[in-house]
């Protein structure tokens, strides 16, 4: 075995270690932060947030 397929092989075991306790974490799906001043930019990331909750999926919106 060469060193690159045994860096390769724990690479991937450490991606799926520290994927699973992601997945069972009851945060929201995607984070909308608002930082510009613009109206139409605002609108158009609280349209794309309100299509993605149509979709399933969960969202938190913050103003910053």
């Amino acid at each position: 075995m060469t060193t690159s397929f045994l860096r390769g092989c724990l690479a991937g075991l450490l991606a799926m270690a520290f994927s699973v306790p992601a997945l069972a974490q009851n945060d929201p799906d995607m984070l909308t932060l608002l930082t510009s001043d613009e109206d139409e930019t605002q609108a158009m990331a609280l349209i794309l947030t309100m299509q993605a909750q149509q979709n399933g999926a969960t969202s938190r919106v913050h103003r910053v």
